[in-house]
């Protein structure tokens, strides 16, 4: 052994002398066996037999090598072998070799010895022992490796740290706001389980009674957002939760209620071309958040925007720069300015959307009201890397735009009256479906789903195209 915790041994089959054999060199001692009976079909497979000697190789270390070495290595001359034993992948006929791990009666300790740093290499050991070639059986491929797919040389990791590095990953499956908002649907399913006394377990019947219950106190469209967000919380604990969801109990039970207890929906009105030159005479251009307010405003009716995407939430918890526009994206010419918007609710990924703002407009030029902003922006924050800044340097809020727009506007109008204003607005002078459905970054199904629940958009479409064929 080279040190008390760290041990080699070498393998290789004697086909042509009959028999296998693995040795430790530090330790001189050497082990041969005749060949066994291999499965049918591969009798003349030489790399059966070489897995079967690392095999014994490593099952000697775990029974008779006290204490376990922390470093353990393995050399061969076969890189089927290391292959099939770094990726635990293989023909059918290999199988019960590579099984053979975790069936063991001290599979445990061996499944430790696995996890820790184990390396089975591949060199040339000619000079020590006869290699079986072609006629030896070495003719059949187990693995076929092409030296144009050579993989770059990468540091193995921990099995701590590939199990930590997956929970972040899941943990970044759905958004910040979204988590927090099934983290409260789950707290609202665990206290319906906990005042009725029924077990958490999602079952059909359970669904169903916290369906009915939940109906009597919030809205049905808000129950089904509910089980959307306990499905994903609870599926990594039981599996069949989204198949009970989909139940024909519980899908009856909800449509149920939908019939009994809905309502028609309170929705904030759109803002028109008018409700914006109010806001910019309201707020003329006489101090640096005025400049600010303005600029948001024609991006989010012009641009079709959520608030979110140009303010950032109230709660802090929520604050992720890579959503923030940055200053560098920025492209300002005579007629048009553009950015990138660095991720919306169609395109999570942060793959970059350009969103381009003409001058175009009869009423209101936003080109002009973005370079003013821009100007004094640049003057005060030349060095900030975020495009929305307000005076004390940091990013404007949802609560501070709404506290301006509300400011003029009466409570029926709110963020989202930007995004619905700016549809109805273009939709007015006769854009088509799908112009209107780019620019504003609608994917197919949205955007009709959009429209049929803003009545006031499809009016305009109808209203826009009448007025462009006369």
């Amino acid at each position: 052994m080279r040190s008390p915790r760290e041990g080699s041994s070498r393998s290789s089959p004697l086909s042509a002398r009959g028999g296998l054999a693995f040795w430790v060199p530090n330790l001189a001692r050497a082990f041969v066996a005749d060949c066994p009976q291999p499965p049918p079909g591969l009798e003349d497979n030489i790399f059966w037999f070489e897995a079967l000697t690392v095999l014994a190789a490593l099952e000697w270390v775990i029974n008779y090598v006290e204490p376990l070495p922390t470093r353990l290595a393995i050399y061969t001359d076969n890189l089927n072998t290391v292959q099939i034993f770094d990726s635990f992948k293989a023909t059918p006929s290999f199988d019960e070799l590579l099984l053979r791990p975790a069936q063991h009666h001290r599979g445990r300790a061996l499944k430790r010895a696995l996890r820790r740093r184990t390396s089975i290499c591949a060199i040339p050991l000619h000079r020590y022992f006869h290699t079986p070639s072609t006629y030896a059986g070495g003719i059949t491929q187990m693995l076929s490796i092409s030296l144009t797919s050579r993989q770059p040389v990468r540091q193995p990791w921990t099995f701590d740290r590939l199990v930590r590095e997956r929970a972040v990953a899941l943990g970044y499956a759905i958004d910040k706001s979204t988590r927090i908002t099934y983290t409260s649907h789950v707290q609202s399913y665990l206290t319906f389980c906990k005042i009725h006394g029924f077990p958490i377990d999602p079952t059909i019947d359970t669904l169903s009674f916290y369906v009915v219950f939940m109906c009597h106190h919030i809205k049905p469209d808000s129950v089904d957002s509910y089980l959307s967000g306990i499905c994903n919380q609870l599926e990594g604990l039981y599996p069949h939760v989204r198949q009970n969801r989909r139940s024909p109990l519980v899908s009856r039970t909800l449509k149920g209620c939908i019939r009994l207890f809905n309502t028609p929906p309170n929705r904030k009105l759109p803002l028109s071309v008018e409700n914006v030159l109010n806001l910019l005479q309201h707020f003329p251009p006489s101090c640096y958040e005025n400049y600010l307010f303005r600029a948001i405003l024609v991006c989010g009716f012009f641009g079709l925007h959520r608030l979110g995407e140009l303010v950032v939430s109230d709660n802090r918890q929520l604050h992720d720069s890579r959503k923030v526009i940055k200053r560098s994206s920025i492209r300002v010419f005579d007629d048009n300015f553009s950015y990138v918007l660095p991720t919306h609710k169609a395109q999570p990924y942060f793959q970059g959307h350009h969103v381009l703002i003409s001058a175009d407009h009869p009423d209101v030029n936003p080109v002009i009201i973005f370079k003013e902003y821009l100007d004094r922006r640049d003057a005060r924050f030349r060095f900030h890397s975020a495009l929305w800044i307000t005076t004390d340097g940091k990013h404007p809020s949802r609560a501070w735009f709404l506290a301006r727009l509300r400011h003029v506007l009466p409570p029926t109008y709110a963020g989202h009256s930007l995004r619905a204003g700016g549809a109805t607005y273009f939709a007015a002078r006769g854009w088509s479906d799908d112009r209107i459905q780019a620019l504003g970054r609608w994917s197919s199904e949205a955007y009709r789903i959009y429209i049929r629940e803003n009545p006031v958009v499809l009016q305009a479409l109808l209203h826009g195209r009448v007025l462009q064929r006369s």
